[in-house]
């Protein structure tokens, strides 16, 4: 599926209009089905939506911020406005400063090729970061 930036909706909005679920409802009910702990539950199912976790908000947390910094160090942009927007309460609830995130970014692009090659998948591609000032 192919979102385009235009409209400013983001890929659970169109899998939702597209299929009538999204990937957060799909992963989450596997979860379930497979006994996954509760906590992995969870992240699995409001890393989009972190102010929803109940139970592992600062799980959630964690893994809603880390699912945007994904995104950007595989399309290789230090750009926040190109990955899903990172929930300003989750960054007090981790007690980040979003100052932290081209930093945080960068690193996370050095340490890919070796975590990739230990994963088995260092032939996968991975662009040079290209990480800007965010103010």
């Amino acid at each position: 599926m192919w979102v385009d930036a235009i409209d400013d909706r983001d890929l659970s909005d169109c899998e939702r209009e597209v299929m009538g679920f999204d990937h957060c409802a799909v992963g989450v009910a596997l979860a379930r089905q497979w006994h996954l702990p509760r906590s992995l539950q969870e992240c699995i199912e409001f890393h989009h939506e972190p102010e929803r976790a109940r139970e592992f908000p600062i799980d959630v947390a964690a893994v809603h911020v880390a699912n945007s910094v994904a995104v950007l160090a595989e399309i290789a942009s230090g750009n926040l406005a190109d990955a899903p927007p990172i929930s300003e309460a989750a960054l007090l609830l981790l007690g980040m400063d979003r100052k932290e995130l081209p930093r945080i970014l960068e690193e996370t692009m050095k340490s890919a090729p070796e975590l990739l090659s230990l994963l088995g998948a260092d032939d996968a591609p991975l662009a040079p970061p290209v990480v800007e000032r965010i103010a």
